[in-house]
């Protein structure tokens, strides 16, 4: 991983915790196993399942959605530089309408997940 991709993640990482911040979520310190206990709604000697699941379910959700969200981004950017080479624009073409079947996977397994977990509650 070269220099620049390095600093591009950490750049995405800083904003995410300040826009979260901004919100008003809490974001554990990680060097306190106490506040990384209390962000999954229990602790660890202790953990509740259901909200242990409930959290384990939205941080795959929300990680995946990023995911998909930033290959839809890199696609755009290739498509844009490509400038007319037509490999490089099917490449681009390819990356955004598998980024875009991703994102509407992950809505669907996000509606069918909360609907599970409103049903179990």
């Amino acid at each position: 991983m070269n220099y620049l991709s390095v600093l591009f993640y950490s750049l995405i990482f800083k904003i995410t915790a300040f826009a979260a911040e901004s919100q008003g979520i809490n974001i554990p310190n990680i060097e306190n196993n106490q506040d990384l206990g209390d962000a999954f709604g229990s602790n660890f000697n202790n953990p509740d399942p259901k909200k242990l699941t409930i959290s384990i379910f939205n941080t795959v959700i929300s990680l995946s959605g990023a995911i998909f969200m930033i290959m839809l981004l890199a696609g755009g950017i290739t498509y844009l530089t490509g400038a007319g080479n037509e490999e490089q624009t099917g490449k681009a073409k390819k990356i955004m309408i598998d980024a875009t079947v991703g994102l509407i996977l992950t809505l669907g397994a996000y509606g069918i997940g909360k609907m599970v977990i409103e049903q179990l509650s």
